[in-house]
């Protein structure tokens, strides 16, 4: 039975690859128990900004897009403005159903949005 002998060599590679993949660990473990909690706030706000900004997007779907089943629900809004005659109820009633998914994604990230906005004020 042959038994595989380690060279000297080849156990210093080893233990300093061992030592790389610690210092690594320890370098992922300070970012997601430091880092990542500290900007929690401004993840949350850039989070519910970019949401809102890119639901409420009118322009660029209503230039890139051509056909009407791949429009979006904004497009679908103006949809009941025509040039005659304005559909108010249904407007006002479509506008509840789209403002719904804001306010999850608001009502879901609050706490770190009101948080970061409370910890901006203070000094020191």
């Amino acid at each position: 039975m042959a038994t595989h002998r380690l060279r000297p060599g080849k156990i210093l590679i080893y233990f300093i690859l061992i030592l790389l993949a610690l210092i690594m660990l320890l370098e992922y473990q300070i970012y997601w128990s430091i880092m990542l909690p500290l900007s929690k706030p401004a993840l949350s706000t850039l989070t519910i900004f970019t949401f809102v900004n890119t639901w409420n997007d009118f322009l660029g779907p209503l230039i890139y897009l051509t056909t009407t089943n791949k429009k979006t629900i904004q497009i679908g809004l103006r949809m009941f403005i025509s040039q005659y005659s304005t559909e108010y109820g249904l407007i006002m009633a479509a506008s509840v159903v789209v403002l719904i998914p804001v306010l999850i994604v608001f009502l879901s990230l609050q706490k770190f949005f009101v948080q970061g906005i409370a910890t901006s004020g203070l000094k020191g």
